[in-house]
């Protein structure tokens, strides 16, 4: 089947599994930054989009910028993400990585749903699409049964905020996808850690006004920065730190200054 064929299949069956208070989010490099951040080819099959409510936790096109940390990782192997909410990130991982084996664990039930069906419409056995809470070694051992042995890459985009921080939504779901109630970054990064190979890689995206929290974090953890890439707030005028990409590795933490050896 051509590529374009293979895309219109593709989109009708997201138009056949999404429902009437959802709507059909493509995935595309022009959402962020007008397409200037990415210069390379992208997957065609992620065009046709993933299938999200209409009222409730969305993607966001920063997202799209884990293509950049996809592009080092080797093909194959196990690649799983925590949290997948509407199921972007492992979308791409997979169109990208082509891995052996894939999984992924989120805690609630409506986004799970959602992410099943869109990864039905893409032509992914969806049943590796695990429901329970990160926090639950018994979770955990389903999703390391899945990806039959430690994750090579785990992707992460955790919630950035405390529970009780600001003015938090009024919709449950965006809630509790921006908002740590079901686990904060260092139960994201401990559950990440507990699947990942000794040579394995973390990519989490987070707030980049809090790269001091995350960097915290993960030297708790002895898990060590590789790489990051920033994304401005605005696309006009001086660049100013929005969101921010940064891979891990085991390894061991920073000694704060000041510390005791």
């Amino acid at each position: 089947m051509s590529t374009p064929q293979a895309l219109a299949l593709v989109r009708a069956q997201l138009g056949a599994q999404r429902r009437p208070d959802e709507v059909i989010s493509p995935l595309s490099p022009r959402l962020l930054l007008q397409g200037r951040w990415w210069p390379f080819s992208w997957p065609e099959a992620l065009e046709a989009g993933i299938i999200e409510a209409r009222r409730g936790y969305r993607f966001r096109p920063e997202n799209l910028a884990l293509a950049h940390v996809l592009r080092e990782q080797p093909r194959g192997g196990r690649v799983c993400e925590l949290g997948y909410g509407t199921g972007s990130l492992l979308l791409m991982a997979i169109a990208f990585l082509d891995p052996q084996h894939w999984a992924g664990l989120e805690v609630q039930p409506a986004q799970a749903d959602r992410a099943r069906r869109t990864f039905q419409a893409h032509g992914h056995d969806a049943r590796a699409l695990l429901e329970g809470d990160l926090r639950d070694p018994h979770s955990l051992e389903r999703l390391d049964a899945c990806l039959a042995g430690p994750a090579d890459l785990v992707v992460l985009n955790p919630p950035f905020f405390p529970a009780t921080w600001g003015r938090p939504s009024a919709h449950p779901e965006v809630r509790h996808s921006t908002h740590a109630h079901h686990g904060d970054l260092g139960d994201f990064l401990t559950a990440a850690k507990r699947l990942l190979a000794p040579t394995g890689q973390i990519a989490l995206v987070y707030d980049a006004q809090r790269l001091a929290q995350l960097l915290a974090a993960a030297g708790d953890l002895d898990l060590c920065p590789q790489r990051w890439w920033w994304i401005p707030a605005k696309e006009e005028g001086p660049p100013e730190p929005f969101r921010i990409w940064v891979t891990l590795r085991h390894g061991q933490s920073i000694t704060p200054l000041g510390a005791r050896p």
